[in-house]
C-alpha cells in the first residue's frame, strides 16, 4: 500500500515537472516567434531603406548629369 502512494506520488511530481517544462518551452517558442517577427520586420525596414538609398543615388546621378551637361552647354555658347 505505502508503495502505490509512493509511486503515485512520484507520478504526480513528474507530471508536474513536465507541465512546468512543456510550460517554459511555451513560453520560450513564443519569445523566439516574437523575435523572429522583429528581425523579419527589422529586414523589410532595412530593404525599404536600401531602396530609398538606391533611388537618391540615381537622382544625385542625374542632378549631376544635367548639371554638368548645362555646364557644358554654357560654356560651348560662351
Amino acid at each position: 500500500m505505502e508503495e502505490e502512494v509512493t509511486q503515485k506520488t512520484t507520478a504526480i511530481k513528474r507530471s508536474r515537472e513536465l507541465e512546468n517544462q512543456v510550460q517554459e518551452m511555451q513560453e520560450d517558442l513564443e519569445s523566439e516567434k516574437a523575435a523572429r517577427s522583429k528581425v523579419e520586420r527589422q529586414k523589410r525596414d532595412l530593404g525599404e531603406v536600401r531602396t530609398d538609398y538606391v533611388q537618391c543615388l540615381v537622382k544625385g546621378q542625374l542632378i549631376n548629369s544635367i548639371l554638368v551637361q548645362k555646364r557644358f552647354y554654357a560654356l560651348w555658347l560662351t
